[in-house]
């Protein structure tokens, strides 16, 4: 009777085992499937690829990593995700936010990016939760299809008793703050910096250089006008929005830098200076621009340019 039971003990143990080898070794076989980057934050998709389906319908697991973290840090719903709940869309358009599921039936949890770690251990909620509520006794909705529509904004589907409704969402501005300094131009094309490799200091010394790089700059400018384009009011556009070119906008940056110089440094004195190196009178004629914003609940700052504004910078004496 004993060996009995501790056959069947030894079979029992034999088969948990059994079982727990075949979990690891499961886990073991999951590959990576999609790597999506935003900025210093990898999110890493990993399950089985099947076929004839589309990739995200093969995720097991989802974990992030951090830059300057070897760490790898899971994302653990809060409930059942099936095969159809999953997105490799889940970064906002300029990687402000990140959306995760939490199961078939909803919610969805908005998390900033910057808050991201610390949510997935433990430490902080999701900023914004997003589900529709319901009614006591009415039956769940199936949550899907999420996808970010701008930074702020995203759309889902919920479907229920053969009903599909699309539902859009703007995440609040959480940590809204108004922009109190000056419009300028690089917040108007943050990606445009002044070329300064072989540009002299702008400094009444380098006054020759800055008016001879001044009229290559305001040539290139002529080349390559700006446009005007439909603007989008909804997002406080004006009907019609001039939309300068680099060129432009490299002459206006040098032109105002040089007009501030003039200003600082007093006209008078400025012509001597020109005058002494001999000189003759010049006018330098350029495009300036002024910049402008408007927050937009729900969709994010946007930046307008208004059209040409001639400007004539006027340095020397001599005729």
């Amino acid at each position: 009777m004993h060996a009995l039971r501790l056959i069947r003990c030894l079979a029992v143990v034999a088969i948990v085992s059994s079982a727990f080898a075949i979990a690891a070794r499961a886990d073991a076989e999951l590959e990576t499937l999609k790597v999506v980057l935003r900025g210093q934050v990898e999110a890493q998709f990993s399950g089985r690829k099947e076929p004839l389906v589309p990739p995200e319908y093969g995720v097991k697991q989802l974990s992030f990593s951090f830059a300057g973290d070897p760490r790898s840090y899971p994302f653990t719903p809060s409930g059942t995700l099936h095969f159809s709940d999953w997105t490799f869309d889940i970064f906002s358009t300029e990687g402000t936010y990140v959306l995760l599921p939490q199961d078939h039936y909803g919610p969805y949890h908005v998390v900033r990016v910057d808050h991201l770690k610390d949510y997935l251990l433990g430490r902080r909620q999701a900023d914004e939760v997003v589900a529709q509520s319901l009614e006591t006794g009415s039956p769940a909705r199936v949550h899907a299809k999420p996808s970010w529509l701008s930074d702020t904004e995203l759309r889902y589907q919920t479907t229920c008793c053969g009903e599909t409704v699309e539902h859009r969402h703007s995440i609040r501005f959480l940590d809204y703050r108004p922009k109190r300094s000056s419009d300028t131009l690089l917040d108007y094309r943050p990606a445009l910096s002044l070329d300064t490799a072989g540009l002299p200091a702008v400094a009444m010394d380098q006054i020759a250089e800055l008016v001879a790089r001044m009229d290559a700059l305001t040539a290139a400018a002529r080349g390559a006008p700006g446009v005007f384009e439909p603007g989008d009011t909804a997002l406080g556009a004006n009907p019609q929005e001039y939309v300068p070119t680099d060129a432009e906008l490299r002459a206006a940056q040098l032109g105002d830098a040089l007009a501030d110089l003039l200003t600082q440094q007093g006209s008078k004195k400025a012509n001597a200076a020109w005058d002494t190196m001999g000189n003759r009178k010049r006018s330098l004629v350029y495009n300036r621009f002024i910049f402008r914003h408007v927050d937009v609940m729900g969709s994010g700052r946007f930046f307008y340019a208004s059209p040409p504004i001639p400007t004539v910078i006027e340095i020397g004496s001599k005729p």
